[in-house]
């Protein structure tokens, strides 16, 4: 309130918005009134605008409940748009869920492929397609991408569990002092022998990097094959090089598979 000079009078002021709120003036009413508003000034334009001081309350009560009501308007879509959306992410995810079932993946990897940000993502989106042909649709292309995915990571856990037993082995190896020998063996492939060197190999990725000897099986006649005859391999031994080819596993088989064609096998 404010105190007129040299009186005890006091008048009780008003601001732009209550003037607009509470009095339901505009900007445009308020233009003939010098600032300070005083209340008794606000009130007694709006009186003049509406007719009454009941019409002023009247007018602001509706006004009121048609902000109130808006509020409620727009606090209800907002629920019903979300619930919408809900809705749509369960149905995306369960068409997701069913392509990549019907892949044969076990549920462990078809969970972890939804949970994945493509996944998610894809079931969020705002576009809503009830077409059952074209949403399907949509969703393969989103599976044939998680599938990638799958491959990928198999490959990386095969790479890693691969590493992992290398350095077991490795350290293993090093606690027994495992030394190995080299040696040279001379075999002349038999012709038309249909199991060439008459061994079951597998791969060996450590030092030293070759194949493995897992076994020997009998050549066509039911006698030892040309490796075994030498008495100089046993299971366990690692074939390193062949004919001068040699440093990994997939090089040795190489190797050995173009000597049996040489030799007629």
């Amino acid at each position: 309130a404010d105190e007129r000079p040299g009186t005890h009078e006091t008048m009780a002021s008003c601001t732009p918005t209550a003037a607009r709120e509470q009095y339901c003036l505009t900007a445009g009413d308020l233009k003939g009134l010098e600032k300070p508003y005083t209340q008794a000034q606000v009130e007694a334009l709006a009186v003049a605008k509406y007719g009454s001081v009941e019409n002023v309350a009247a007018e602001a009560a509706r006004r009121a409940e048609d902000r109130a009501s808006k509020k409620r308007k727009r606090e209800a879509d907002k629920a019903s748009a979300g619930a919408e959306r809900d809705q749509a992410r369960v149905l995306h995810m369960s068409v997701l869920r069913s392509l990549l079932e019907a892949r044969a993946f076990p549920p462990g990897v078809v969970a972890w492929l939804l949970e994945t940000p493509e996944a998610v993502t894809w079931a969020r989106r705002k576009t809503f397609n009830p077409e059952p042909t074209q949403m399907r649709a949509a969703a393969a292309v989103v599976v044939e991408q998680l599938i990638k995915f799958q491959a990928e990571a198999e490959t990386r856990r095969t790479d890693l569990l691969q590493t992992i037993r290398q350095r077991l082995v490795a350290a293993e190896r090093q606690s027994l002092n495992e030394a190995w020998i080299s040696q040279q063996v001379m075999i002349q492939l038999p012709p038309n022998e249909p199991a060439g060197l008459c061994v079951r190999l597998q791969p060996r990725m450590i030092e030293p990097n070759g194949c493995f000897i897992n076994g020997f099986v009998k050549n066509k006649q039911g006698g030892p094959g040309p490796l075994e005859a030498t008495r100089k391999a046993v299971t366990g031994d690692v074939i390193t090089n062949v004919n001068g080819i040699g440093g990994t596993w997939q090089n040795v088989m190489m190797a050995l598979n173009m000597a049996h064609q040489r030799a007629g096998g």
